[in-house]
């Protein structure tokens, strides 16, 4: 057995190492003189150039039980998955995730654990303390996806659209706005922006694609009955932009209130919880306003629309969708265009809330913005991405099975 404490001191504001001198450290102490067999943690802090994946070599998970106990961020994260999948392969079941979560979004821990004050050490130490009791019912299974032509594995979320690029220009304003007010300051300055690309979502194992049913209250299979998809023979449903947004997610959220896919992560209803095989993936394409349907009839030039799509419905499905613990996926559309946040209207849903085992998106070549990728944070940009549930198996999270 193997125990390596990773800690990352530039990440979130810095808490990594104090969490490390007042709680982890002592704990540790006590949790290896309970029992003789306890091996002595290692300490290993990331760097900026190959940040946690220096960590992996101390590590053997295809012998022993190695359990890794991370202070940071999704990024930290996924820099041990990535580096472990390379030096170990796809059979990773002897890996155990302790999260300590001392990033900005840390999405991954508050998808299985919810969202809790910033102040409250409690909260940030509850995976830590599922290890130190030792219950293996506390351990749950993770899936990832896997992103090509990267060779990149996501723990967290892939996107395209106005997602990659507030995660793209967020960078630019980290020093000034540490905090998640950046991707806010991002997503103002990207709203007004649509995407030219192609999208194959790609069939579960039953042969079909889901999307979400609000009235159903219910995924049901996706059949060429549906609005303006292409269903293909071999199961694929094929959806022509353009898009504004476009996010495959692991996790329900992506900060402790901003929820794009409310039944991705395990506290959501167990009947409309992401299965491990299976990545949720949402939709906005605004050829779907009635407002934009009657410009494109009448042959009047849509990009006079930008500004107003991203005022009358972006900021409404970001704000009070989103950032309100994921109602956008009720919205529909009313016949001038404008959001009914109720969705009691007949008309069309504003956001498309598809169940797959995972995506290829085809960039128009007419547009390069369309080919910004953004993999857990990390931006790469490609004409042609193609993503699926990882074949990665067997790494397990210290956590709290839900009911």
């Amino acid at each position: 057995m193997a125990v390596c404490v990773v800690y990352n001191p530039a990440a979130g504001k810095g808490l990594a190492e104090v969490l490390i001198r007042e709680y982890i450290q002592p704990q540790l102490n006590i949790w290896k003189i309970q029992k003789e067999d306890r091996p002595e943690p290692i300490y290993h802090v990331t760097n900026p150039i190959r940040g946690a994946k220096d960590a992996v070599r101390y590590l053997s998970p295809l012998t022993q039980t190695s359990t890794l106990i991370l202070l940071g961020g999704d990024g930290t994260t996924h820099e041990i998955i990535e580096e472990a999948t390379e030096q170990f392969g796809q059979d990773l079941s002897k890996l155990q995730l302790v999260l300590v979560p001392t990033g900005t979004g840390n999405a991954l821990f508050q998808s299985h654990f919810g969202p809790g004050p910033s102040d409250n050490e409690q909260w940030r130490l509850r995976s830590f303390e599922a290890f130190l009791q030792g219950d293996v019912q506390s351990l749950i299974p993770l899936s990832f996806l896997q992103v090509d032509p990267y060779h990149s594995t996501a723990t967290v979320v892939a996107s395209h659209a106005l997602h990659a690029a507030i995660l793209r220009d967020s960078e630019v304003l980290r020093t000034e706005h540490p905090g998640i007010e950046r991707f806010k300051i991002a997503a103002e300055e990207n709203m007004n922006t649509w995407f030219d690309a192609t999208l194959f979502l790609q069939p579960l194992d039953h042969g079909h694609v889901l999307r979400y049913d609000p009235v159903m209250r219910d995924f049901k299979p996706v059949s060429a009955a549906f609005d303006d998809y292409l269903c293909h023979g071999d199961g694929r449903v094929e959806m022509a932009g353009v898009f504004i947004y476009m996010n495959a997610m692991l996790v329900d959220r992506l900060e402790a209130d901003f929820i794009p896919a409310p039944f991705a992560g395990v506290l959501s209803e167990p009947h409309l919880r992401r299965p491990p095989e299976a990545v949720d993936i949402i939709v906005i394409r605004p050829y779907r306003s009635p407002r934009v349907q009657t410009l494109l009839k009448n042959g009047d030039d849509v990009k006079g629309m930008h500004n107003e799509y991203a005022q009358d419905v972006i900021q409404p499905v970001l704000f009070e969708g989103m950032y309100r613990g994921g109602v956008h996926v009720d919205f529909t559309y009313t016949p001038d265009g404008q959001v009914d946040i109720q969705g009691s209207t007949e008309g069309p849903r504003v956001v498309e809330y598809f169940r797959a085992s995972g995506y290829e998106w085809v960039s128009s070549p007419d547009d390069s913005q369309a080919h910004t990728t953004c993999v857990d944070g990390t931006i790469m940009a490609a004409a042609r991405t193609h993503t699926k549930i990882s074949p990665v198996q067997g790494v397990k999270l210290w956590s709290k099975p839900w009911n």
